[in-house]
């Protein structure tokens, strides 16, 4: 039988439609025309407010300018009349006083003042003023023709309180004033009058802004100066009447303000009516309008919901009865479902959704059994048309999964069920649905394959794993890793709990993890037992799952016990060190912290510095300082018992902290006792060797409160036992703190001064014996202050040798000392080397011949220009580095002197390979030389080695004719010394060339 789908779709699935486009007609009409009317009533009212509104305030307008116009001309009549009263007297005056003694100003009979006062009660105190009193030049008036020559003054208060206003007229035809004092009183009697009972305000000032009557708080505003921008602009301008509204910046109301000007005398009226009570009938109106219009309002909106209500119920009745069909047809395309039925004569019917599940064109309007046949897959094909066929003839019920081709080529999953059906009204015998399963299908594919995934990667992890049951702890699965790790087999793990691999003293413990769930929240490390007895720490990483319908969980236990001891050694490592097994420095102040936090405990903290390793450790190798250094740490330990600390601190320092004593308040005890104890010598390689230990003290909390504070300060004692000869024990006290600070201070300032150019060099001439010239010229670096003076070398020298500085300070005297031999040959003076200080520091960490080679091309110095000064202590550093060295500086054309000599310990095998071209005997056996037989006896020996190394001498220190002459006789080649010049700058040697020196002995 051939199968169809009907244009109509399955019988009794019509689909009916909504209702027409009438719908809701009345709804949108009603909103469309009560909108409309809504507009036109909005503009009316709105018209209605503006026109009120402009009327309102153009009334008031009106109202307080003819109020200030008003104000302007009563205030105009009061002070016309005071001012003829005033012209009157002055009038008067003016005979009175031409008629009194020169150089007089009378003031006019008390008879005829009493009637003018008793006539004008607003005035008082009338005087004659001269021209040049008072300041009356400088008070307000017009001062143009025709205006008022009446000045007025700075309102004031007179002696019983009352406010007045100072007025005064000049005298005719002669110098001088006519003055009175004007009531304030009876302007603001006028002004008062003038307000009558409204709320207008009205404000008399005069032209530099002073309030001199006001209608409203006249008591706290008279007098009081007005500062307002705009209207001072105005008023500059010549405006004579303004109209504006305002905040008042008195009272801060605001007010519909005229203000008039007097054209006679400087004052301005100014008054208002407030605002709001202007438009107050027109805020009653506006408000009364607006309930009105939101009266419509709720009127429309609800007319216009009780007939959207009528339409919604008519609409939804409309839709319920058309999508009876529709609804059908959606729940079966959202179930991937399709609709299908077989008539009593074979003929199969199906809705629409059933062509797009077999992969058909659902556009397709003549699709037939045939298209949807041959979309099965070709393995099912056969076994759907048997079942169909069966269907056909018996009307038996249907239950079948197969699958269909896509046009695309994918494979979909389909599964059917219908049932046979007996009813009167209808021929259809078998009708179900068609079923899109493939998802399910897929979903239950991807759980298998995971399955499979899970399994695979439990059983082969490297890891161990297994899973407990969480209420017995019983194993319910283990993997390989768990077997070969922790020595059980599987059969053993599953009888076993988790009890079994854990020590049994963590029982309870582990019943509180289990419970809490620990793991499950972070990795916890827990000791494991192996089946031979051996434990682990194991880090157990758990997560809850089911496991075949039961609670349980899934736990890995990594191996971390390598790891945990590899940590633990850090931390040692990190905290102690491993030469002597102390505690190093950080873990110190850690516990020196916790004795400090002791109540009521003081603490000592003394440095141990060991002055002799490093020379044995130089000499003898650091196997042998390292052997010294574990036998000092163990004498201070046993000078320390406990709660006390020993450390080790940098190099061969040690640190140690011990709670103080009754018995030994200031630790005297304790320094005698390790000062005893490291004054011993120690054995090492065969040998007796002493440490030289020095001890500094600091005791808290006198000497510091906080760790870091009680190490630096031990630190500086024991710094300053160093430097001390007397003794090996400092306790620290304010003062070495200070010393410190002032070497750091002086650092400072000399790197600075190397930075700025703050040094300079001065020369000392060095005199050639046989010729009586000068042969060179020694520089020495000076550091003059700004006050004047100069800061001694002896000063800021050591600190530049004890720091890096003297590499820098050192290159400088060199470039300086080239150009001071620049500056001798271009002033056309002998060319005489300049002779430089080299000391230890700068020879060791620098490389002098490096610089000297780069100065010398540099400046383009001759061979000869620049003679270095070294001391024997450069020689026996490295004696066989020194000699190589200095050969290579030689050879560059670099002069070389042995400075200081004598006072070292110069070995005399290598003495004889430098290759120096002077000596220099120091000036401690040039001292007395001419009447201490020893000193010339070592003076003769050092001039002998050196006629035997084939160099020449140079003398230092001659202060004396007699020391020069005994250099001459015995056969001395050069000499220097204050005798014979004192170190000066180089400007002074250009200007005033070195004398030579005299032939005969000096007197």
């Amino acid at each position: 039988m051939q199968g169809r789908k009907p244009a109509g779709g399955l019988p009794g699935l019509h689909v009916l439609e909504s209702g027409d486009d009438r719908n809701g007609l009345s709804a949108r009409a009603t909103y469309r025309y009560g909108l409309l009317l809504a507009a036109l009533l909005g503009l009316v009212l709105v018209a209605i407010l503006v026109v009120d509104r402009a009327r309102r305030l153009a009334e008031a307008e009106r109202e307080v300018s003819t109020l200030a116009v008003g104000a302007r001309g009563q205030v105009y009549y009061a002070l016309r009349d005071a001012e003829r009263a005033l012209l009157f007297a002055a009038r008067t005056a003016v005979p009175q006083r031409a008629a009194g003694a020169a150089g007089s100003t009378p003031v006019p009979g008390p008879h005829w003042m009493a009637d003018l006062l008793a006539e004008h009660p607003e005035l008082s105190d009338l005087h004659v003023v001269a021209a040049d009193e008072s300041g009356i030049t400088h008070w307000a008036y017009r001062g143009k023709p025709g205006e008022s020559p009446m000045r007025l003054g700075a309102p004031r208060r007179d002696t019983d309180g009352a406010w007045i206003l100072p007025l005064a007229v000049p005298l005719p035809g002669q110098p001088g004033w006519i003055t009175a004092n004007y009531r304030l009183g009876a302007l603001q009697e006028l002004v008062e009058r003038m307000k009558g009972g409204g709320p207008a305000l009205i404000t008399l000032m005069d032209s530099r802004r002073y309030i001199l009557a006001r209608t409203m708080a006249p008591e706290s505003t008279v007098g009081t100066q007005i500062h307002e921008a705009s209207l001072a602009r105005q008023i500059a301008s010549g405006v004579e009447s303004v109209i504006d509204q305002h905040m008042h910046p008195v009272d801060g109301v605001a007010r519909i303000r005229a203000y008039q000007a007097s054209m006679y005398y400087p004052l301005e009226v100014a008054s208002g009516l407030p605002r709001r009570h202007v438009l107050m009938p027109w805020y009653v109106l506006a408000t009364l309008g607006a309930l009105g219009y939101a009266l419509y309002w709720a009127g429309f909106l609800h007319q216009l919901r009780i007939v959207r209500r009528a339409d919604a119920r008519q609409t939804r009745l409309l839709e319920r009865i058309g999508r009876s069909g529709e609804l059908l047809s959606f729940a079966l395309r959202a179930g991937k479902m399709g609709a299908w039925a077989m008539q009593a004569d074979g003929e199969l019917w199906w809705s629409d959704e059933v062509a797009p599940l077999h992969g058909v064109d659902p556009a397709d309007t003549e699709v037939g059994e045939p298209d949807l046949i041959a979309r099965l897959h070709p393995d099912d094909r056969e076994r759907v048309l048997q079942r169909l066929e069966s269907l056909r003839e018996r009307g038996e019920a249907l239950s079948l999964d197969y699958r269909v081709i896509t046009a695309d080529g994918r494979v979909r999953y389909l599964s059917t069920r219908g049932a046979r059906f007996n009813t009167p009204s209808s021929d259809i015998v078998t009708s179900g649905v068609v079923l899109d399963v493939t998802d399910q299908v897929e979903a239950a594919q991807r759980l298998l394959d995971a399955e499979r995934q899970f399994r695979l990667m439990f059983d082969r992890n490297p890891l161990p794993f297994w899973v407990f049951d969480i209420d017995t702890l019983r194993f319910l699965e283990v993997n390989q890793a768990a077997i070969s790790n922790y020595g059980y087999s599987r059969d053993e793990f599953l009888a076993m709990t988790l009890n079994d691999i854990r020590p049994a003293s963590e029982s309870l413990q582990l019943l509180r993890d289990v419970a809490e769930g620990r793991a499950v929240d972070s990795p916890q490390v827990w000791t494991h037992r192996r089946k031979d007895g051996s434990e682990l720490e194991a880090r157990v990483h758990a997560a809850d799952i089911e496991f075949s319908g039961q609670p349980a969980r899934l736990v890995l236990a990594e191996d971390v016990s390598e790891q945990h001891r590899v940590q633990r050694e850090l931390a040692y490592r990190a905290n102690h060190d491993l030469l002597t097994a102390l505690p190093n420095e950080m873990a110190f102040a850690h516990r020196l912290q916790e004795l400090m936090s002791l109540p009521g405990q003081g603490v000592n903290v003394v440095r141990v510095t060991l002055q002799r390793h490093g020379l044995i450790s130089d000499s003898l190798g650091t196997g042998v300082g390292d052997e010294v250094l574990v036998q000092a740490a163990a004498r201070l330990i046993e000078q320390v018992p406990e709660p006390g600390v020993v450390a080790r601190m940098q190099g061969a320092e040690f640190i140690l902290a011990t709670p103080a004593t009754d018995a030994d308040p200031r630790g005297e005890r304790l320094l005698a006792a390790l000062s005893e104890a490291m004054g011993a010598p120690v054995r090492a390689a065969d040998a007796s060797h002493y440490l030289d230990a020095a001890f500094g003290l600091a005791m808290y909390p006198g000497d510091g409160a906080t760790a870091d504070v009680l190490v630096r300060n031990a630190g500086l004692a024991a710094r300053d036992a160093t430097q001390q000869l007397a003794t090996d024990t400092v306790r620290y006290s304010a003062g070495l703190a200070g010393t410190v600070s002032s070497r750091l201070e002086m650092l400072a300032r000399v790197q600075q001064a190397i930075e700025s150019g703050g040094f300079e060099l001065h020369f000392q001439p060095i005199f050639d014996l046989a010729t009586n010239q000068v042969c060179c010229y020694e520089a020495l670096a000076r550091w003059p202050q700004p006050g004047g003076g100069f800061i001694p070398p002896q000063d800021f020298i050591p600190l530049c040798e004890d720091s890096a500085l003297i590499v820098p300070f050192g290159r400088w005297v060199l470039h300086e000392a080239a150009h001071a031999w620049l500056r001798f040959a271009s002033a056309g003076q002998p060319a005489c080397p300049i002779a430089v200080n080299v000391s230890v520091s700068q020879f060791t960490r620098s490389d002098l011949v490096a610089e000297l080679r780069t100065l010398i091309e540099v400046h383009g110095l001759p061979p000869g220009a620049i003679e270095l000064e070294l001391t024997e202590g450069v020689v026996m550093g490295d004696p066989e580095q020194v000699i190589a060295t200095l050969a290579e500086l030689r050879a560059m054309g670099v002069l070389l002197a042995i400075d200081d000599f004598g006072t070292g310990y110069s070995n005399l095998s290598y003495l004889r390979r430098l290759p120096a071209h002077t000596l220099k005997i120091d000036r401690v056996f040039v001292h007395q030389i001419e009447t201490d037989p020893q000193n010339a006896a070592i003076c003769r020996s050092i001039m002998a080695l050196a006629t035997l190394f084939g160099m020449r001498v140079t003398a230092e220190g001659i202060e004396t004719p007699a020391q020069l002459q005994w250099f001459r006789d015995n056969g001395g080649h050069m000499a220097q010394g204050f005798l014979l010049g004192r170190p000066v700058p180089q400007s002074a040697l250009l200007a005033s060339p070195a004398r030579m020196l005299p032939r005969e002995p000096l007197a």
